[in-house]
């Protein structure tokens, strides 16, 4: 009998899992409440729930029965894996670790007691009075304490902007809190993990560039770091520290730091595969371990091969455009005829809005570019982007 996963999500964030698992000879469930969903058509069985609807992911796991469920590069639906997964006795991450790992104010809570070099924080609700706040410095950050993708994430420069700010980001808070946290300043990195039978081993430590206040954006990524090996021994450690404060006992592991003059500081961890394509295809190319499928082993209760092939350099270049209409699309054939351009992603078609860069949902796509040459790479990742051209009305 053909051993069932369930997919929890079939965006196309989920893709890369559903494929994976076809690949491996799976039968895939996919459950995802967008009956449109791009990994619909690539299912054996698609359940039409919220992904976030953690009694309808349980009930349907229960009379389906898979043998592993999932969910990659995405945060909140991991509470509805670990809850199914503790229903059916699955290999998981335990629900109290999904509650930490997707409430930024549980986590920093957690680095606190833990002794996890962290920001200073404070948590808001949406009516506080905010002359009540005390905040210890400026420039500050605001963030909801339940989101990702740079969604609602706004610098503060002094006490007038603190109001506007909280606003925007209560926003994007399902829970309608924000958190209110250090300005950290410095190089930013993310570290991903997978942690097999409770050790955490890195795989690969990413540079980051993004695109600076107000929002951070982020509009490159780098593997592997080019950070001194001193310092990204400190991020190693600082990120298995993280695991263990939140308990973490398998799975993928995506840690965001900022590397301070004071040393680095974690921004926050989750318990999944990092977006932007970091894990799913990143990952792979720089160091030849297929990370979407030791997850999937990993939910089966596998021990995944890890083992670091011959290193590469990857970088992932996000493409900019002009809020508007979309009209035209230029460039693509000729950004993905440059040597060592792996994949060209188009986010917008002819006719769709483009709308303001304010989060990673908002940028219109991006080219992925690997290579044996560090600098050659980044110049032709720069190159290929540069090609491509949205012209909007």
């Amino acid at each position: 009998m053909t051993e069932r996963i369930l997919i929890i999500g079939g965006s196309e964030l989920q893709l890369p899992a559903i494929l994976e698992a076809r690949s491996m000879g799976l039968e895939v469930g996919v459950a995802d409440q967008d009956v449109h969903a791009i990994g619909r058509s690539y299912a054996d069985v698609f359940f039409p729930i919220s992904t976030i609807d953690e009694q309808a992911v349980v009930e349907t796991a229960r009379s389906w029965c898979p043998s592993a469920i999932i969910t990659i590069a995405t945060d909140w639906p991991m509470r509805s894996v670990a809850r199914a997964c503790e229903a059916l006795q699955l290999p998981s991450i335990s629900y109290r670790t999904a509650r930490l790992c997707t409430d930024k104010f549980l986590m920093i809570q957690e680095f606190q007691r833990c002794d996890v070099a962290a920001p200073w924080f404070r948590l808001i609700q949406a009516e506080e009075d905010i002359d009540s706040i005390s905040i210890p410095s400026y420039p500050c950050v605001t963030k909801p304490v339940d989101s990702s993708g740079s969604r609602g994430v706004q610098v503060v420069e002094n006490f007038e902007q603190l109001k506007n700010a909280i606003d925007y980001s209560s926003k994007q808070s399902r829970l309608g809190m924000v958190l209110v946290e250090e300005f950290l300043d410095g190089p930013e990195v993310s570290v991903e993990m997978l942690v097999i039978d409770g050790h955490a081993h890195v795989l690969v430590i990413t540079d980051k560039v993004t695109s600076g206040p107000p929002n951070f954006v982020e509009s490159a990524h780098f593997q592997p770091s080019q950070l001194e090996p001193e310092i990204k021994e400190k991020i190693e450690q600082l990120s298995k520290q993280a695991v263990e404060a939140l308990e973490i006992t398998t799975g993928a592991v995506h840690a965001e730091i900022i590397v301070t003059p004071r040393g680095p500081k974690m921004v926050e961890v989750g318990a999944r595969m990092g977006g932007d394509r970091i894990g799913s295809h990143m990952v792979e190319l720089s160091t030849g371990i297929n990370m979407t499928r030791a997850v999937i082993q990993l939910a089966f209760g596998q021990k995944p091969d890890i083992e670091l092939r011959t290193p590469r350099y990857v970088a992932h270049r996000f493409l900019r455009a002009n809020p508007g209409q979309v009209v035209r699309i230029d460039g693509v054939i000729q950004a993905r005829e440059i040597p060592g351009v792996q994949e060209v992603f188009i986010n917008r078609s002819v006719g769709s809005r483009q709308p303001e860069t304010r989060s990673s949902g908002d940028r219109p796509g991006s080219v992925l570019v690997a290579g044996e040459n560090y600098e050659e790479v980044v110049e032709a990742a720069e190159r290929a982007a540069g090609l491509i051209h949205f012209v909007v009305e």
